[in-house]
């Protein structure tokens, strides 16, 4: 772990400022604009609001800036996954069932399949961990493309062109995670792509309209390997019980002719808290992303009708260190401890990672915190490489510098 610690440069309103050899200089920036609400203005937006998603919303703001505490499975009541399994089933679970890393029974399953399909639940950044962690042996594999739900047509072919989301390509991705998913993807060589349903409707022309962009980009390309990353039930293959008759992976079936090998990460997904979790969860112990597979090397899929998914994987419950999930060190990054003491900013702030070079009035930071209080220090996750840091406070104050983490 690296701690960093600052010079403060005399002139701090100029961005010329001399370097300092011996440490980090702060200088003083004009305020960035930015999409992320600080904790007390998403509970300002939410808490008396009457709009049915209104817990996912909200839950997926407090994502964006890494407040996972607030990310619980409170805001997600109407949508919790609860599985039918009773105490009286484990025993013959844990008897015929072994589990298995999930990425890499994944990727074994992956070698003859044309389409990948991995969901997430969008208030879940760990779900992006995951698919960043197959980039690049699906890649090695022949998966050339990359389409995400997330993904803005106004942006896609600048997007292919720059090599690094920013605010406009989309909206779940302005999350870091799935920033970093993007920009991980874009420097292996995919080509990403969207495929949302742009027209009015949601429901059944929604996942129509998906899986119709999805076949007509393959129209011209009928060879090519898809990886396609998306949320919740849209993963689904078969018939679904409701107005949908069936979900985008369905329609793509249905469509192309092409069975896409689908990933469900939501089911089985852990919860903030213990007591939420599934009785079969409860039972069994993991460290990382598993499958279980039985003696066919079929993955488990639940008790009940497991036709809409062909693999089903468990996340193990979070861990903490410094303040922090474990799973942000995922991808090859360490904790890198910032001294705030000579940041003189009034609470509460943003503090902002940059992979330098990157333009910083839009890019999507690599990591982001939000320090409420008098902390003499937090952590990023980060790599090694060049970062451009700012800290902006709530009041529009800002101050910048670089780092480099070895």
């Amino acid at each position: 772990m690296m701690k960093l610690f600052y010079v403060v440069a005399t002139s701090l309103l100029f961005f010329g400022c001399k370097e300092v050899k011996k440490g980090i200089v702060i200088q003083k920036i004009p305020a960035i604009q930015h999409p992320y609400l600080f904790s007390q203005e998403i509970g300002e937006k939410w808490d008396s609001s009457e709009e049915s998603w209104r817990f996912q919303k909200a839950g997926t703001d407090y994502s964006f800036i890494g407040n996972y505490a607030k990310v619980s499975d409170n805001f997600y009541k109407d949508v919790l996954d609860r599985e039918a399994i009773v105490d009286s089933d484990f025993q013959g679970f844990s008897s015929s069932y072994k589990k298995v890393k999930a990425v890499n029974y994944i990727l074994e399953r992956a070698k003859n399949e044309q389409i990948v399909i991995v969901n997430e639940a969008h208030h879940k950044a760990k779900h992006r961990i995951l698919t960043t962690q197959l980039l690049q042996e699906l890649y090695n594999e022949g998966f050339r493309y990359f389409g995400a739900e997330t993904f803005s047509k106004i942006d896609i072919v600048d997007l292919n062109y720059r090599k690094y989301p920013i605010y406009m390509s989309g909206h779940y991705s302005k999350e870091p995670q799935f920033g970093e998913l993007i920009r991980e993807a874009l420097e292996i060589g995919y080509t990403v792509f969207p495929y949302e349903h742009s027209e009015e409707g949601s429901g059944k022309p929604r996942e129509i309209g998906e899986a119709k962009n999805i076949s007509n980009y393959l129209r011209d390309k009928p060879d090519i390997k898809l990886l396609i990353h998306c949320g919740y039930a849209h993963a689904t293959e078969g018939k679904m019980g409701n107005s949908w008759e069936k979900a985008m992976a369905g329609r793509l079936l249905e469509f192309t002719g092409i069975n896409p090998l689908t990933i469900n990460q939501t089911r089985f997904d852990n919860k903030f808290e213990f007591k939420h979790l599934s009785p079969l969860q409860k039972r069994i112990e993991i460290i990382e992303p598993t499958v279980f597979i039985d003696s066919n090397n079929l993955s488990y899929g639940g008790k009940s009708d497991t036709s809409g998914f062909d693999i089903m994987v468990f996340h193990e419950q979070n861990t903490f260190e410094n303040g922090r999930p474990t799973w942000l060190l995922g991808n090859n990054k360490k904790w890198v401890e910032m001294d705030l003491n000579p940041i003189q900013l009034d609470y509460p702030y943003f503090l902002f990672a940059f992979k330098y070079g990157e333009n910083i009035t839009e890019a999507i930071p690599v990591d982001l915190l939000e320090i409420t209080d008098s902390l003499q220090s937090a952590h990023f996750a980060l790599t090694k490489g060049k970062y451009q840091v700012v800290a902006q406070s709530i009041v529009k104050k800002a101050v910048s510098f670089e780092l480099e983490v070895e």
